[in-house]
């Protein structure tokens, strides 16, 4: 699931053409960065949360376990990581597999980094070679099931005994549309993992903010310039925060009304940008330059004649996107200007700015022979 953005431009288009651009985003759940989500439900595996042993609390506070003991340190176990329990599965639970997992509720959108320490014990039949324990992360189907975000990813090879050090792993998971996930590692002893895995001390830290655009639409230029063709085609992005990277925005032309799947010309972005840069997207410098001064009124100019970006004539939408996701766009996907755009005017030969929160156009064909905008 995509954040959900709402973006609201402030300033007139004048000739000097500046603007700022204030974003504003939403997500559905909150969570400040830092929180560990397993830090409430025996993550650490303690009898502070969760008293018993062996199998007779289970699930001990996490979501389901098969397989597997609550153990506490002993000369067959070895010391716990934590501080006094850990999870330690069958090495052979009759071929039934073994596995603990614990499920997130609706976890925002955001990054996420998952830490547990692992080692083996009664190792003489342990055999990696079909693949090892397997750590997924699963997102709700919403019947029920649950579906692998990633391809599982294997739980190396670690120490074995009873005094063995503890092999720490950490991963980190990307969630990007807000829904219950499940974590789970899972062995079988029946498919050569014939030894008893130790687990102990997890968490599932809230580690960065959902990465937002920075990026948004500020004006549309189709004009008639004097050098004719394509010269005067050209876009207005803003900046509202400093972008060191512009790689992970790119502009798609829809024309004709070609809607998602049928893209037109795409440019990706490249370069950096400061909070508050005008940005030009351009296919001819030099006559914008003659026209309308333009590399004296914007901070940032990207040469879009490469991918031949923007090429609409007034009927035609342009959509920003980041990270392959469209952000923005003028006119609407799917729709040809011709038959009408809502909240949207046709720019042919003419230009598009926004104003106050909503577009506005000059009338078609007003810069058809001029010169200059002065």
């Amino acid at each position: 699931m995509k954040i959900t953005q709402f973006l609201t431009n402030l300033k007139l288009w004048q000739s000097t053409l500046v603007a700022f651009v204030f974003l504003f985003s939403f997500s559905i759940n909150s969570q400040n960065v830092g929180d560990d989500l397993m830090a409430a439900t025996n993550g650490a595996l303690t009898t502070d949360q969760v008293t018993g042993s062996g199998t007779g609390c289970a699930p001990c506070g996490w979501t389901a376990t098969n397989g597997t003991n609550y153990a506490p340190t002993n000369g067959n176990h070895g010391p716990v990581h934590s501080p006094d329990r850990m999870w330690k599965m069958f090495a052979n639970n009759s071929g039934n597999g073994e596995f603990v997992a614990q499920e997130f509720s609706q976890l925002p959108l955001g990054t996420y980094t998952l830490t547990f320490y692992h080692r083996w014990t009664n190792c003489g039949n342990l055999d990696y070679s079909n693949g090892g324990p397997a750590l997924s992360f699963k997102k709700s189907d919403g019947d029920g099931g649950w579906a692998n975000v990633n391809d599982p990813i294997e739980v190396p090879e670690s120490n074995c005994g009873a005094n063995a050090d503890w092999t720490e792993m950490t991963v980190t998971y990307e969630v990007t549309e807000v829904d219950d996930y499940r974590m789970q590692i899972y062995k079988n002893g029946a498919n050569g993992l014939n030894a008893s895995l130790h687990l102990d001390t997890f968490s599932f830290v809230y580690t960065a903010e959902p990465a937002t655009s920075a990026l948004s639409l500020q004006g549309i230029m189709d004009f008639s310039t004097p050098a004719g063709g394509s010269s005067g085609k050209a876009l207005h992005l803003v900046a509202s925060a400093d972008i060191a990277d512009m790689t992970a925005y790119s502009v798609t032309m829809y024309n004709n009304g070609n809607g998602v799947g049928d893209e037109g010309n795409t440019l990706a972005l490249s370069g950096s940008a400061n909070a508050g840069d005008n940005i030009l997207v351009y296919r001819d410098l030099a006559a914008l330059d003659a026209y309308m001064g333009a590399s004296n009124v914007f901070q940032v100019l990207i040469d879009g004649s490469s991918e031949q970006v923007p090429n609409g004539n007034g009927d035609d939408t342009v959509a920003l996107s980041f990270n392959g996701e469209v952000v923005d766009t003028y006119g609407e996907i799917g729709v040809d200007g011709d038959d009408g755009w809502t909240g949207f005017s046709m720019y042919e030969d003419s230009w598009a700015y926004l104003v106050d929160g909503e577009w506005t156009a000059a009338p078609e064909n007003s810069s058809d022979n001029t010169e200059t905008t002065c």
